[in-house]
């Protein structure tokens, strides 16, 4: 009970005053607690959004909609007599691609989260200031996969019905820009760079593969 009660009481700290907890967060000490924080948080999210899903009447998907179609169609003789089959099956599969997706989170916000570090700490490494005496060394791949769990803490907020992932996305980013910014010592400019720097350097690959497609197009196919 003093696990859960003590998981419950970070929760509330993460979210009611970020800056204070990031402000006292060791910047080593493994990586273990904050993995499992992270993965235990997101994973209830997911189950809880899902599980309100799931028992929504007006959801398509829901228990209350898998046998829709038999109402629909009482006589098995009569013209027609597929297509309830064939709704029972479409919404078994949104069923069990539903069930997959919550069994496979753990795995999936791993995953995220180690590739999401790597790249927290390779802008960090670029923007904090080498002038600041110990700021940069404390710049490690630990430290920016430790903001990060922890900044998973809103995932909980993905169970809110209707708009819970965009509040669970928004929140997640805001409390990690707090963690990067009170961690790593840095301008606010700064940490929303370094924060934003994944989608960032994608959105440059993207662009760069485009424009060498579109000269590419523009070489062989227009100028012929």
């Amino acid at each position: 009970m003093n696990l859960i009660s003590e998981y419950f009481q970070k929760i509330r700290f993460i979210l009611l005053n970020p800056t204070l907890f990031y402000r006292q967060l060791p910047r080593t000490g493994g990586l273990s607690g904050p993995l499992a924080f992270a993965l235990a948080t997101h994973w209830v999210g997911a189950a809880l959004s899902y599980l309100w899903r799931l028992i929504t009447p007006s959801n398509p998907f829901g228990f209350q909609r898998i046998f829709e179609g038999w109402r629909t169609y009482p006589t098995i003789d009569q013209p027609g007599r597929n297509v309830p089959w064939n709704q029972f099956g479409s919404h078994l599969m949104d069923y069990f691609f539903g069930v997959t997706s919550v069994i496979t989170d753990p795995f999936v916000t791993l995953f995220s989260l180690l590739f999401s570090g790597l790249f927290i700490f390779i802008g960090a490494r670029l923007l904090v200031p080498s002038g600041k005496e110990g700021t940069l060394g404390e710049v490690t791949y630990e430290s920016a996969i430790r903001i990060l769990c922890y900044g998973t803490a809103p995932a909980l907020f993905a169970a809110v019905p209707f708009f819970g992932h965009g509040i669970a996305w928004f929140y997640s980013w805001y409390v990690t820009l707090i963690g990067v910014k009170e961690v790593y010592r840095v301008s606010t400019g700064n940490a929303i760079v370094i924060t934003l720097f994944p989608n960032l350097l994608l959105l440059g690959i993207l662009m760069v593969g485009l424009m060498i497609l579109s000269f590419f197009f523009f070489q062989f196919v227009v100028a012929g």
